[in-house]
């Protein structure tokens, strides 16, 4: 695959112990740096020449692909995404990169940077793992903090 700057790739990576696969995410910067944000397993790409060697994933096992520069990119990325993968994504290209992810607080409806927002409402997702299905900005967080227990 050919890795275009500025993009937020993300693919199936090795999984923990006892999972086959789950979601693993890097960056290629505006200088063509491979910047490694979560890599997991033996699928888990430590490099540029590693994620290059997976395809779109309209192809199979591939990735998907975000230009950090293109809102509507950013927007799928925001609102298909596990709410967890999300903020702990956001946060990292946020202080890395300095590109806010806008997000919808699922309480109040409100606007908000992804990486200001709290992940919330886990539920299973087989196995040992939990995922959060909800993304919830820091004023609803206080107002209802009893309600995230």
């Amino acid at each position: 695959m050919d890795l275009k700057p500025n993009t937020l790739y993300q693919y199936k990576g090795g999984g923990y112990d006892g999972c086959f696969w789950e979601w693993n995410y890097a960056v290629i910067d505006d200088d063509s740096n491979f910047i490694d944000i979560y890599s997991s397993g033996h699928r888990g790409c430590r490099s540029k020449k590693e994620l290059a060697g997976y395809q779109p994933l309209a192809f199979g096992n591939g990735a998907y692909t975000y230009d950090l520069n293109d809102p509507v990119s950013l927007n799928e990325f925001v609102i298909y995404s596990n709410a967890g993968s999300v903020v702990a994504v956001a946060k990292i290209i946020f202080t890395k990169l300095g590109i806010v992810m806008p997000a919808i607080c699922y309480d109040c409806g409100n606007t908000g940077p992804a990486h200001e927002m709290y992940a919330t409402k886990f539920r299973g997702a087989g196995g040992v793992v939990s995922v959060a299905t909800k993304k919830v900005c820091p004023h609803c967080i206080e107002k209802h903090q009893n309600d995230y227990h």
